[in-house]
């Protein structure tokens, strides 16, 4: 009974962040390009099923098809140490690395992943949390339950609209 409550909670809870990340966007339209230079909207749809991993393709290649090759050892970097563990929300989705950890991690320059880490906040597929902490999208890739995957993307959101309303003022 409790986790019912707390689930119809926490959908009560995205609602109210999806229309004001809405009403963000509207006054800060992002505008993002593939390869071939046509302008794409990224998505950020929650998307909740029981107990499982999701990494959805089309978000993952249309990221992809916006970063050059060279940049792709910087974004499976990011994937493959990310704290998929959900049980903790601070830690949850997150990856804490400087730049010069991920420069030495994978050969690429500092300027690339300075480059590469604007172009995953500018398309919404990462946040930054604190210094050198940052949160995937839970929308992106994730595990756990359907409460656990609400509290995670309640948690990106509220990150995300922080960060936007703070780059207004």
């Amino acid at each position: 009974m409790k986790n019912k409550q707390e689930f119809i909670e926490n959908e009560n809870e995205l609602s109210y962040q999806n229309k004001k990340i809405n009403k963000i966007l509207e006054n800060q339209p992002v505008t993002l390009y593939d390869e071939s230079g046509r302008p794409f909207n990224f998505a950020s749809v929650l998307v909740i099923g029981k107990n499982f991993t999701k990494t959805y393709r089309e978000d993952l290649f249309r990221l992809l098809g916006i970063i050059g090759n060279s940049e792709i050892k910087i974004l499976m970097y990011i994937l493959n140490n990310v704290t998929y563990e959900n049980y903790r929300m601070e830690t949850a989705n997150t990856f804490c690395a400087t730049y010069d950890e991920i420069v030495a991690k994978t050969g690429c320059s500092r300027r690339t992943v300075a480059t590469v880490l604007k172009k995953l906040k500018d398309c919404n597929a990462i946040v930054k949390v604190s210094g050198s902490k940052y949160r995937v999208n839970p929308n992106l890739a994730s595990v756990g339950t359907e409460l656990q995957q609400q509290r995670i993307m309640i948690q990106y959101n509220t990150e995300w609209i922080s960060e936007a309303e703070n780059e207004d003022n």
